[in-house]
């Protein structure tokens, strides 16, 4: 009996550790089965910049996208190629593909001795990291040469450091080495990193990079977008692959705070024209989704519209970082979602202090639309502007 028992619970808790181990498996998986190629840009933490997945057969670096004026600038080449690869002193060519996981831009060149590894992540709002990993293929040792090929800049310093003035921002890639000659033994890898930044010029400088913990970077991010995507686990692969798509473009369109805008938030688009700002009630509807899996940025982002609140309630139809550019539109508002998209905070979070911080402030907006909004006194709030006309509503 005492056996039997003893084999029941040893088959049990076998049976667990599987599922344990299965449920790893799952999770370190999960990201590259959502791999897949690139919609447009990528961008992460809030950056003011994105990156594109390289076209040309060499390029490390694509052409990013600079949104810190009203429509973007784009550059017109590619940032960082590799000019030229040699194994042994003979010049190489590769097999390319591309891919792009939850969180990473990946490219992959392949020869027959040498394999070359490309992977891209945002490290903070700031900071795009690049590892450039070399392995050796073969079983016998090899001299791997590499030299970088940068894109027209405006100034250097030092030499493994490169400058772009683009107005107000400035954009920077920096080498943890830049040209190298490698000695890898048979089935050896080696991995460098450099990094593109972008500031804006009256912001802190940019602090130093610090290469030796980059692959720290890389695990949390890693564990960041699986975080991200565990929600929705339970769900079928077409279902979780919409979820990875909805998530991708909410936090690729992700700005942080920066010059008349407090705190972070979301464009409705990065890339039509005009829709770089914070928008009312897409705002609200931006925050319903991330309350999901970020509730931190929700918050950011109910605060980003509240911070415009005027002294009847009303919360401005939209709000820009550079008002000189585009003003304010203090004319216009949006339907009062606000309320729906606090609670749904509260309901995923259970963060009283954020409710009682919000809920004074969207009494004020809730009470100014049966003020303003109600100009029959019918209960029944109504479209209009502050001007008293109805046609720009």
């Amino acid at each position: 009996m005492r056996k039997g028992l003893l084999y029941i619970v040893w088959a049990l808790l076998y049976g667990a550790l599987i599922s344990c181990e299965q449920e790893k498996t799952q999770n370190r998986t999960a990201l590259a089965e959502l791999a897949g190629s690139l919609d447009g840009y990528f961008s992460d933490k809030g950056a003011w910049f994105c990156l594109s997945q390289p076209e040309n057969g060499r390029s490390i670096i694509g052409a990013p996208i600079i949104l810190s004026d009203s429509n973007g600038y784009r550059f017109r080449e590619e940032l960082l190629t590799l000019s030229a690869v040699t194994v042994n002193n003979y010049e190489i060519k590769f097999e390319l593909s591309d891919e792009a996981i939850p969180g990473k831009l990946i490219r992959i060149m392949k020869s027959p001795p040498l394999e070359i590894t490309v992977e891209s992540i945002f490290a903070n709002r700031q900071t795009a990291l690049v590892a450039c990993s070399f392995k050796n293929r073969t079983d016998k040792q090899i001299v791997v040469s590499s030299i970088w090929k940068v894109a027209r800049y405006d100034s250097t310093e030092p030499d493994n450091r490169f400058f772009y003035d683009l107005g107000n921002t400035e954009l920077v890639i920096e080498f943890e080495k830049g040209y190298r000659t490698d000695t890898l033994k048979p089935y050896e890898k080696k991995t460098e990193y450099l990094a593109v930044s972008h500031r804006f010029k009256d912001e802190e400088v940019f602090p130093a990079i610090d290469f030796k913990n980059a692959g720290v970077a890389f695990k949390e991010n890693t564990e960041r977008w699986r975080s991200y995507l565990a929600p929705y686990h339970s769900l079928s692969h077409s279902e979780q692959v919409l979820a990875d798509k909805c998530i991708r473009t909410l936090i690729t369109n992700w700005r942080s705070a920066a010059g008349a805008l407090k705190h972070d938030g979301l464009f409705p688009s990065y890339a039509y024209k005009g829709f770089q700002g914070f928008w009312a009630w897409d705002s609200w509807k931006h925050v319903v989704a991330l309350a999901s899996f970020e509730p931190e940025l929700a918050k950011e982002q109910i605060r980003a519209m509240y911070d415009y609140q005027d002294k009847r309630g009303m919360i401005p139809d939209c709000i820009f970082r550079d008002t000189l550019q585009e003003a304010v539109n203090k004319r216009d508002t949006k339907p009062p979602l606000s309320g729906w998209a606090i609670y749904e905070i509260f309901r995923k979070t259970g963060d009283t202090a954020f409710v009682s911080e919000m809920l004074p402030r969207l009494i004020r907006y809730h009470e100014w639309w049966y003020k303003d909004r109600d100009p029959d006194g019918n209960g029944l709030c109504a479209y209009g502007s502050t001007d008293g006309t109805r046609v720009a509503a």
